[in-house]
Order: C-alpha cells, then sequence, then structure tokens
C-alpha cells in the first residue's frame, strides 16, 4: 500500500484468512485506499488499460449449502490485466482442481502471459489449464532455493510441448513487462559477469513482433 499508493485495493472478501491480511485492510483505510469486492465480470478500466475479475472463488466457497474448506490460496481472486498490446492472467495459488472448474465452466482464460499458480508447483499447472490459458510466455516466482519443487521438474518439459517459453525469478530475477507501440518487452536482470559487487543490468528475454490494428481492436474491445 504504501509503496504502490494505489486508489483502489480488490479483496475477495472481508474475512481474508490471517492477520496480514487484516493488517492489509487497516492500512487500506488509514491511507484512505477504496476497498472493493469485484464479483465475477467486474471490470475497471482506464484509457487503453482493462483489469477485469474473471472469477471470484471465495464467491464459490461461500455459497449456501457448499460445505468445502476455504483455504487460503484456493478462494481468491481470479484476474486478468490487459492492454492494447497483451493480457496477462493472474490466478493466485489455485489448485488443479479449482483450474479444472475454471476451464470446465468456459471462463474466458486466453492470454498472453500466465503467472504460474502456486509459484510453479506440482499441485497447479495442469496441462488442461496451460491448453486453456494458451500463453506465449509462463512466468514464475520462484527462489534460488526452492529449484526442483517451485517450479517442478515436470513444468519445463510440459511447456516445451505446448511451445510456452518459461521463465523463472530465479534464474532470470525480477521479471518486468513493458508495453508500448503495439508490442511489449520481456526483460530480466543479471549481474555481469556474475559479480556479485556488480549492479543487475536489466536483460531482454522477449519481444514478440508488433499487433496490428485491426488485432489490436479485436482483443481489447
Amino acid at each position: 500500500i504504501e509503496h504502490f499508493s494505489p486508489r483502489i485495493l480488490w479483496i475477495r472478501d472481508r474475512e481474508g484468512h490471517d492477520n496480514n491480511f487484516q493488517q492489509l485492510i487497516q492500512l487500506a483505510e488509514k491511507h484512505q485506499v477504496a476497498i472493493s469486492i469485484p464479483e465475477e465480470g467486474s471490470l475497471w478500466r482506464e484509457g487503453g488499460e482493462s483489469l477485469q475479475c474473471v472469477a471470484n472463488i471465495s464467491d464459490w466457497v461461500n455459497a449456501p449449502g457448499n460445505t468445502e474448506s476455504r483455504s487460503r490460496g484456493n478462494s481468491g481472486l481470479i484476474l486478468k490485466a490487459c492492454t492494447q498490446e497483451l493480457c496477462a492472467l493472474f490466478p493466485g495459488d489455485i489448485g488443479r482442481s479449482r483450474e479444472q472448474s475454471l476451464v470446465v465452466q468456459g471462463f474466458d482464460l486466453k492470454a498472453d502471459i500466465l503467472l504460474a499458480p502456486h509459484h510453479g508447483s506440482i499441485t497447479s499447472n495442469s496441462s488442461q489449464f496451460l491448453t486453456a490459458v494458451s500463453p506465449k510466455y509462463l512466468l514464475v516466482s520462484s527462489g534460488r532455493s526452492s529449484r526442483g519443487y517451485f517450479p517442478h521438474k515436470g513444468l519445463a518439459k510440459e511447456c516445451e510441448s505446448q511451445q510456452i517459453d518459461l521463465f523463472t525469478t530465479s534464474d532470470q530475477g525480477t521479471l518486468t513487462i513493458t508495453a508500448k507501440q503495439g508490442s511489449y518487452q520481456l526483460y530480466g536482470y543479471t549481474k555481469e559477469n556474475s559479480n556479485p559487487l556488480s549492479a543487475f543490468t536489466p536483460i531482454l528475454l522477449a519481444e514478440p513482433p508488433p499487433l496490428h490494428l485491426g488485432e489490436i481492436r479485436r482483443r481489447f474491445l
């Protein structure tokens, strides 16, 4: 909240799941940040950018008669952020059962970039889910000490079979996406000659060809 200074904070519900969540709410209220609980299909737009709530899985869990557990990662928001150049899907820490539900129910999951569910864990990132999203790039947030688990060992092979480029923060450092003029660039960071005393230097990892105007309109409108 203090670093990004948002105007609006989207949350799954008011209950949350731990003290850290309640502290986040208190901090947002302290800084007069508007708090909103988006419903399925909620859309925020500004200029050529949009943020859509594909699904609020907390609503599924809290539905009358449901006896399912409100586990931390399996009942959050599924968000899709789009510019005129690309769309990115943020599914949080959902597991394979949630992935399957989203696919079977026909949610619009298509995106150029997918942030791997649950840091690329084997309990997530099913083949069916990756096929439904059909991303060009799969990004995994993981530490160097968690290699082999985050991402799991079979994920690279699955990405290769689906022609998805896989990038991890453990290998490429902080991953940054810059969108402009009908295209976008994906950057990682490295230290020159692996020298720990050197400053981090951005390195271009991917740059798809620019989109035609008609294609931009079709995907954004």
